[in-house]
């Protein structure tokens, strides 16, 4: 997974809060299940999930004091927390099995 530093949509904005509104599609449950499997033994759920939105949820890159960064997209549009580490625990009590 990339150690990719994104920056939220609106400057100054720390996106803490997520919309629990938020429906999953399948294609999110995969692209969850492809992350938590690359996740490292020592790898934290929040930092597998920053890396998660990093490289799924993000647009056209913008320059941060001269290093591009990628451009996080609207809390609304993106899984909170909560629904990444559910999905991510689910997909791997099944691969377990």
């Amino acid at each position: 997974m990339s150690n990719a530093k994104c920056r939220p949509a609106v400057e100054g904005s720390t996106q803490t809060r997520r919309s629990s509104h938020y429906r999953m599609t399948e294609t999110d449950k995969l692209k969850i299940a492809r992350s938590v499997e690359a996740i490292g033994r020592r790898t934290t759920w929040m930092d597998a999930y920053i890396s998660h939105l990093c490289t799924h949820y993000t647009v056209d890159s913008g320059d941060i004091g001269g290093d591009v960064a990628p451009i996080l997209l609207p809390p609304s549009t993106q899984p909170s927390f909560s629904q990444f580490k559910y999905w991510g625990l689910k997909h791997l009590r099944r691969s377990r099995r």
